[in-house]
């Protein structure tokens, strides 16, 4: 009796503690725990559930899955964080590598939950292709640098506006799939139009209407072949958007940073403001007075008023961010339109204290009493800093960013750690660039960096701009570099993206040299305010070869605008140029503005992959 109760003791204890080992396994794995289930759910990949791939026959198993399959995807999960993930592939129990046709690899990977999602890559065997792969990094070439002979194409810049007229009597016919060459040209004979070229890889032909032929185009639409008509618009060249301020070409400084281009898809708009907090304005300059906020204007020193500018400091940010441009006066700012709040917190000798700064950032904020009935402005620029971190300053930023203001503020020049407030966390920090595009010899820097903008280097490649006694000077450092950064989100607020938006929209549109997206010396790199505006995130790679403004592809790919590595599999055998195209406005036409690499006569006349690495260089 008393063995079969101790037995039955250690049976209990057995399926005890087998128990709790299920249990600590299910919440691991995220079989029995909602939290940890919801946030492994993918919202989104950039690899697909099945993709498709092009080799060549003759290639085993693990070559396929060495050289033609990614080993690693981003996953964005559903509480908006991403992850990189590794691929893990298996080959096919059918895999003949003589024999062409589709074999698919199965292949998963980890989420964070340990549990597995599954993915398929189907891979075409074929006689007579090649590939080419290799991996695109950028450099710089500006005219003001020593660095290395560009290969970009960048030329005048158009507008989207001058769309709107065409050529009355031409017309594009878009035929559906299938629809032979010996009808197509019959459709148009039958509505007696002239067939002025074709345009084979749309599926479609030019062609011009005779002045009888009334409502051809609509016969034309209305044929069960036609997949649509419409009037061949007309693309004018507008130059390149230079204004007539009579000092802009000394102004190296924007057109570093694409500006000119930019300046295309937006101006900026009168009701953006930004509060500029420094030692104050100079109230009556010829090339700022038109934009200053003069009813809210305020001196935090004094308490007054009085935002008069004895140093000139203000005065120079100011007039980056907003100088009045295109009125044939001095320089250009960043921004055309909007108001500019001069907060007076730095004395004439260009130093303050931390009560009066987050006083004018509460007030910039319309969280101050004094600030009246006055509206938040969109941005403050702080081109100051302290090596002090201070509860009081970090109150006042957390506090103006909670109501959607943009901090934008200097990153220091000590060459050392970044200054506060730019190292908060809820301002944006801005390094100085120098004449070359690289991180300037004072620059601050640190983890807390997000952009790096021009801020010149010395005296012979100064940031120009406005200044006291209503003239203009050269100055550099890192003061001169944020007022870029917030001119340039005054432009993309005015361009209807929100405040939330316009970090990740710099990110994106950051060049970084070499292979990192990120780095402590200069954060996401040097900003395009080009990439900024038109929201690029892609690089075309294509082999074919170019005609006139477009590129004829045999094969092609894409890869992130930050660049990395590329593979193309499915190239017909012959001789081809290789390309990587940034096309801004993604039309598919070598216009305006563009960046193009183009390596010309690559052999592919063997079952090869070619090994190319691309350099993309900015000028």
């Amino acid at each position: 009796m008393k063995l079969k109760s101790i037995h039955s003791k250690y049976i209990l204890l057995f399926f005890l503690i087998l128990a709790a080992l299920l249990l600590i396994s299910g919440c691991d794995r995220g079989s029995g725990s909602s939290s940890i289930s919801e946030t492994a759910v993918v919202v989104s990949s950039d690899i697909e559930s099945v993709q498709s791939f092009y080799a060549p026959l003759g290639l085993s198993a693990a070559e396929i899955i060495e050289n033609y399959l990614p080993k690693k995807a981003e996953i964005t999960l559903s509480d908006d964080s991403t992850q990189t993930v590794e691929l893990h592939w298996e080959a096919p129990e059918n895999y003949d590598s003589q024999t062409e046709g589709a074999y698919f690899f199965n292949g998963y990977y980890y989420l964070p939950d340990d549990s597995i999602k599954e993915i398929t890559a189907e891979v075409i065997l074929k006689e007579d292709i090649a590939s080419v792969s290799g991996r695109l990094s950028f450099d710089f070439a500006f005219a003001y640098s020593t660095s290395a002979a560009s290969f970009s194409t960048s030329t005048t810049s158009l507008n989207s506006d001058s769309l709107l007229s065409s050529n009355e009597e031409e017309y594009i016919i878009a035929f559906k799939s299938g629809t032979k060459r010996e009808e197509r040209e019959k459709i148009i004979r039958s509505q007696g139009a002239e067939l002025i070229k074709e345009l084979p890889s749309l599926n479609a032909a030019v062609v011009k209407f005779p002045p009888f032929a009334v409502n051809a185009e609509m016969s034309l639409a209305a044929d069960s072949s036609v997949s649509y008509i419409e009037p061949n618009y007309q693309v004018h060249i507008l130059s390149y958007e230079e204004p007539n301020d009579p000092r802009f070409a000394q102004q190296w400084n924007l057109d570093m940073i694409d500006l000119p281009y930019a300046w295309s898809s937006q101006k900026g708009k009168s009701n953006i403001r930004v509060a500029v907090i420094d030692t104050g304005i100079e109230l009556e300059h010829e090339d700022l007075a038109a934009r200053i906020d003069r009813e809210y204007a305020y001196n935090f020193i004094s308490q007054n008023s009085n935002v008069s500018d004895g140093h000139g400091h203000g005065t120079h940010v100011s007039g980056t961010i907003g100088a009045l441009t295109d009125n044939s006066l001095g320089v250009a700012g960043v921004s055309w339109a909007g108001e500019i709040l001069p907060l007076k917190a730095l004395n004439d000798r260009g130093s303050g204290n931390v009560s009066d700064l987050a006083a004018a950032i509460l007030y910039a904020a319309g969280l101050d009493d004094r600030a009246g009935n006055m509206e938040p402005v969109d941005i403050i620029n702080l081109s100051l800093g302290t090596s002090s971190d201070s509860s009081t300053l970090r109150n006042a930023i957390n506090d103006a960013a909670a109501e959607g203001v943009i901090l934008v503020a200097a990153a220091g020049n000590n060459q050392g750690r970044i200054n506060y407030p730019a190292a908060y966390e809820n301002v944006i920090a801005v390094g100085a660039a120098d004449q070359t595009g690289e991180l300037a010899y004072y620059s601050s820097y640190g983890p807390e960096l997000d952009f790096i903008a021009p801020g010149g280097n010395d005296s012979n490649f100064g940031i120009l701009s406005t200044y006291k006694n209503n003239s203009y000077q050269e100055s550099s450092g890192t003061s001169m570099a944020a007022p870029h950064i917030s001119g340039l989100i005054a432009l993309l607020l005015s361009d209807n993206n929100s405040a939330s938006e316009v970090k990740e929209i710099l990110e994106q549109a950051s060049i970084h040299l070499g292979f990192e997206e990120e780095s402590d010396k200069i954060g996401y790199g040097l900003v395009n305010a080009n990439f900024a505006l038109n929201r690029i995130d892609k690089i075309k790679i294509i082999v074919g070869e170019r005609s006139g403004d477009s590129i004829e592809a045999a094969a092609e790919t894409e890869i992130s605008i930050k660049g990395g590595d590329y593979f193309i599999g499915d190239i017909p055998i012959g001789e081809y140029s290789l390309f990587a195209w940034i096309d801004i406005r993604d039309n598919g036409l070598i216009e305006a503005g563009d960046y193009l690499l183009e390596i010309s006569e690559l052999d592919f006349s063997q079952e090869i992959n070619i090994e190319q690495d691309l350099r993309l260089v900015f000028d």
